[in-house]
């Protein structure tokens, strides 16, 4: 079947280190350990830095293949080396903080078989986007912050809600007519949630309902993406939840005689999620 053609045209080589396996999460917490192959840099970076480029590295790793979720100790074990070294939180929030994050990271992984040993932009810029929030919010959780999502409120007046499984509850093949339900969104004014990836333009972001697929080199299927066109003046908050209210266009978008999308929507308002 199809995928959606304007995320997967770009590839990129990365260059990935091995990961290291080290000593036991239990060692880790009791201070017993030292991280000796930190990398010395004249600005030093923040904590938020180190915990997001360490994730990113994992989620790359895992990715890859280069690790799995069966390696979830040694995971675990890196993350607290960090933040014990660094002294980033309490002491005794961060072991169950660090199992708390990784807990959907390795579900994940356990849930995608695909791994690819080059890593694509698409997956880059997903893995960018989950490591900072997630990193987020384990900082928020070392430090006794409480970091649930902020629920947004009721859809405002004179947009419908409008959910993932309304959009892609049928299978899409070129050409063919659209179920009525479909139909009958075009041109309407809606609200939909999901999570923002940055296209190779300005004004132009894809909307999806989750980054992992992505993550994980599997792109969404045309019926499970939109392609958000954002005015000047309205912000974008890429990688993390949102919602985006505004004009739903339904029907086979073409370039060049190709297929490249099948829902975009002119946006008149993005609200953040978290």
């Amino acid at each position: 079947m199809s995928k959606l053609v304007p995320v997967i045209l770009f590839f990129g080589l990365l260059g990935l280190a091995s990961y290291p396996l080290l000593l036991s999460p239990t060692e880790v917490e009791a201070g017993e350990v030292s991280r000796e192959f930190r990398v010395e840099r004249d600005d030093a970076p923040t904590p938020l830095e180190l915990v997001t480029a360490e994730l990113r590295k994992i989620l790359q790793d895992l990715a890859t293949g280069r690790i799995n979720a069966s390696d979830g100790d040694a995971i675990r074990t890196q993350l607290l080396i960090i933040l014990q070294e660094e002294g980033i939180g309490r002491g005794a929030l961060r072991g169950p903080a660090v199992t708390q994050s990784l807990e959907d990271i390795l579900h994940q992984a356990r849930s995608f078989e695909e791994r690819t040993p080059l890593l694509t932009e698409m997956q880059r810029d997903a893995i960018d986007a989950i490591a900072s929030q997630t990193a987020n919010e384990l900082i928020a959780r070392v430090s006794g912050e409480d970091h649930e999502v902020v629920l947004l409120g009721p859809t405002p007046e004179g947009y419908d809600p409008v959910s993932w499984s309304q959009l892609s509850d049928f299978e899409w093949s070129e050409g063919i007519e659209l179920p009525a339900a479909i139909q009958a969104l075009d041109d309407q004014k809606v609200a939909l949630r999901g999570v923002l990836m940055a296209l190779d333009t300005d004004t132009e972001f894809l909307l999806v309902q989750s980054l992992w697929s992505c993550c994980y080199g599997e792109p969404p299927e045309m019926n499970e993406a939109v392609v958000v066109t954002v005015p000047e003046g309205v912000e974008v908050h890429s990688g993390v939840p949102i919602r985006v209210l505004g004009t739903l266009s339904a029907g086979e978008k073409r370039e060049e005689g190709e297929v490249i999308g099948l829902y975009e929507m002119q946006a008149d308002q993005i609200e953040r999620g978290q």
